[in-house]
Formats: C-alpha cells, sequence, structure tokens
C-alpha cells in the first residue's frame, strides 16, 4: 500500500487502527506524509489537511487519548459525522479490513446518500458480505463487494496493476541511499573552506554504485578508491594532528601517501591523484 500511496494513487487514509504500520512503511520509502489524530482534534478544517495524509480516527500508539468504548466512540463521532463526507471528498473509497460492526465509523458511511465516485469494498478472502454491509452499502450505485482477498493480497494486486511494485530500498539500494542523503540537510565544517559532511559519504555511495554496476571492469576503478581511501587518511590525519596525537598523524599521513602513490602508478595520467600526492609528501617530509 505504501508503494501506491508514493506513486501518487492514494492521497488520503482514514484508519481505525492505532499501530504506526503504514506510516512506518512509507517513512523507509523516503515518502513522509501528514499524519493526523482526530481523538485530538475537535475542530477538523477538511481543506487545510495535507494533499497526502493518514487520519487516525481512533487515535494512534501513543495517542494521550484512544477510543477503545462504545461510549467514547459514540461521543467522538457525534463531533465527527457531520466531517466525514467531507473528508471523503470526490475519491473513490476503498475499505479493508473493516467489518463494519459496532463501530460508528460504519455509521458515518451508512449515512453517505450515494457512493457517486464509487466504493469497494473488500471482503476477507472468499466470504461472503455481511448482511449489514448488504442492506447498508451494497444497496446503493455504484458500490461493489470483491471477494478473493485479504488486505495484503489485495494491495499487492493493485500495486502490480498500477506497476508501482519495485521498492527503491530493495532494487536499487544505492540510489536509495543517495535519496536519503538528499532529505537531509548538510552543515559545513567552519574550519574547512567549502567542506561538508554529507559530501565524501555521498561520494562513496556514488562510486560503490558505478563499481556494482560495472561488474565487467572492476579494476579501472581502482585509482579511484585508492585515491578517496588516501584522501580519508590524510583527513583523519590532519584531525590527530589538531589533538596533538604526532604519531597517530605521521602514521595516517604515510599510509594516505602510499594509497595516492599506487593510485598515481595505476594510472599515471591522473591529475588529481599526481596532484595529492605531492600535497600528502610535502607534509609527511
Amino acid at each position: 500500500m505504501g508503494s501506491i500511496i508514493k506513486a501518487g494513487y492514494i492521497d488520503r487514509v482514514l484508519t481505525t487502527n492505532f499501530d504506526t504500520i503504514l506510516s512506518n512503511a512509507l517513512y523507509i520509502q523516503n515518502f513522509f506524509p501528514a499524519v493526523y489524530d482526530f481523538t485530538t482534534s475537535k475542530d477538523v478544517i477538511t481543506d487545510k489537511l495535507s494533499d497526502i495524509s493518514i487520519l487516525h480516527l481512533h487515535g494512534r500508539q501513543y495517542s494521550i487519548v484512544q477510543l477503545h468504548t462504545h461510549k467514547d466512540f459514540e461521543k467522538h463521532f457525534k463531533e465527527m459525522d457531520s466531517k466525514f463526507k467531507e473528508l471523503i471528498g470526490d475519491r473513490n473509497i476503498i475499505v479493508i479490513g473493516y467489518s463494519g460492526k459496532n463501530n460508528p465509523v460504519f455509521k458515518c458511511l451508512r449515512d453517505i446518500k450515494d457512493f457517486e465516485d464509487g466504493i469497494y469494498w473488500v471482503g476477507y478472502k472468499d466470504d461472503d458480505p455481511e448482511d449489514h454491509i448488504k442492506e447498508k452499502i451494497l444497496s446503493k450505485e455504484n458500490s461493489r463487494y470483491m471477494k478473493g482477498y485479504d488486505a495484503d493480497s489485495f494491495f499487492i494486486k493493485l500495486a502490480e496493476l498500477l506497476e508501482v511494485t519495485k521498492l527503491l530500498i530493495i532494487d536499487s539500494l544505492f540510489n536509495y541511499l543517495l535519496e536519503t542523503f538528499g532529505n537531509i540537510v548538510d552543515v559545513g565544517k567552519d574550519d574547512i573552506d567549502n567542506y561538508f559532511i554529507l559530501e565524501e559519504p555521498k561520494k562513496r555511495i556514488k562510486l560503490a554504485k558505478k563499481i556494482f554496476e560495472d561488474k565487467n571492469d572492476v579494476e579501472k576503478y581502482f585509482p579511484e578508491l585508492l585515491n578517496n581511501n588516501g584522501i580519508n587518511l590524510c583527513e583523519r590525519a590532519y584531525e590527530m594532528g589538531e589533538k596533538q596525537e604526532l604519531k597517530e598523524m605521521e602514521k595516517l599521513y604515510r599510509n594516505g601517501f602510499l594509497r595516492f602513490k599506487k593510485a598515481v602508478r595505476s594510472k599515471p595520467d591522473s591529475k588529481d591523484a599526481e596532484d595529492m600526492l605531492w600535497e600528502c609528501y610535502n607534509l609527511t617530509s
């Protein structure tokens, strides 16, 4: 379901669950919807809701207020009933994983006069619809009952039909990491000009991605790997020098020097590696 939301096919989810499974599924895809807790929202301004949103009708896992008893439900939904149709708006409705029993949410659905944009009530596997669903929902136009699925299998099938089954975190881990870094605001170090904390990690990820995708010619990346490794060692040596740990500084600089030397030997025409080699040589001499 998360991939369907991220692709833009579903923009609003009303749930009676307390758990955060759906929002977590979106977070790991680097997608961050607005999440609302309606137990603490006395006055719902529907046109102010975010374009993509999850609405917890009974409260959330760590909410101060959670609705458990029929009395709690009734009190809350008296305030919300008038807003329910506005929350749905001009949308196709999919009802899934919900029996409609002993819950005022069903009354809100029942009170909608017509489903102009359609309602699809997904049952549980091959079970027939219960009487209250037949009488109050399926008796109206543009309503349909769907058998043969549970919640997971329905959304898997829907994702397949919409061709949104691929998850970046599984299918392209390096692109997922780069996308994740893209959500983080980088900060610089005051004492180093044009240096940003995330710059080097992103370079390493991009290089790892190139190596992984070019399985037939890995050796051509050795100079770049050595060069990057030399840079990292010199940066660490610089930090050791500031801490007056001179022996460790010297060790790191000499190791960095060796990496640059190997980089130049493996690719003599690499000007960047050669420049860094001389810089490192001056620092260690």
